[in-house]
């Protein structure tokens, strides 16, 4: 099971909704980032006082769940009360249920034993059964929309400058720097950071000719 033809990619991080089944088996749901590891593999970093760690922890099994649908991470943080309501699909392979507004999603069995540090786990998720439900779909990762963010920016710099609004080029510059941080984090050695990376020294060179 090729999990790249998913559309994961090693290095990057992806947002995605993790189910898993709570002792009273009702349905626990959280966002967290998950990140390819070799071809059948997940990693996943939950916090260990988390639900989603002692259920992973009690019952060695999650599924993955690919939505760009933001209510529903909206949901699984500020109305958690609503979560119960959320429609669901029996998993084939695994007890933690499908969201049914998934557009995929991935049936994992956790391997091995957690590693844990700084009050959190890292836990190593593999593939047994996958499956699309819309084909529209392709994994959530912030590096893009961050970069779209840091080039719309990066086009307002020089015009600022020039009528004098250091303060606001300034300011662009540090959230172009703000968002190259979180870039370099959740896709550290791949194209998104290389871009991030050129939109940033060229947005600090011209302020760097400017004065």
């Amino acid at each position: 099971m090729k999990l790249r033809k998913l559309g994961f990619e090693e290095g990057c991080v992806y947002e995605v909704i993790i189910t898993t089944l709570n002792e009273n088996g009702t349905l626990n749901a959280a966002p967290m980032g998950v990140s390819l590891e070799e071809k059948d593999f997940l990693i996943v970093r939950p916090y260990i006082t988390t639900r989603t760690y002692h259920n992973l922890a009690r019952t060695g099994e999650a599924t993955v769940n690919i939505t760009d649908d933001i209510s529903l991470f909206y949901i699984s943080i500020f109305e958690k009360e609503k979560v119960k309501e959320l429609l669901s699909i029996r998993a084939k392979r695994v007890s933690a249920p499908i969201l049914a507004k998934s557009k995929a999603y991935i049936e994992c069995i956790v391997e091995g034993r957690p590693v844990i540090c700084n009050g959190r786990a890292k836990v190593t998720l593999k593939a047994v059964n996958c499956g699309v439900l819309d084909q529209s779909f392709r994994p959530m990762c912030r590096a893009p929309n961050l970069i779209l963010e840091s080039i719309i920016h990066f086009t307002r710099i020089e015009s600022l400058i020039k009528r004098g609004e250091v303060e606001k080029a300034l300011r662009l510059l540090e959230i172009i720097a703000f968002y190259r941080d979180i870039v370099g984090r959740v896709c550290s050695g791949t194209r998104y950071e290389e871009m991030m990376n050129r939109v940033y020294d060229e947005a600090h060179h011209i302020i760097k000719e400017k004065f």
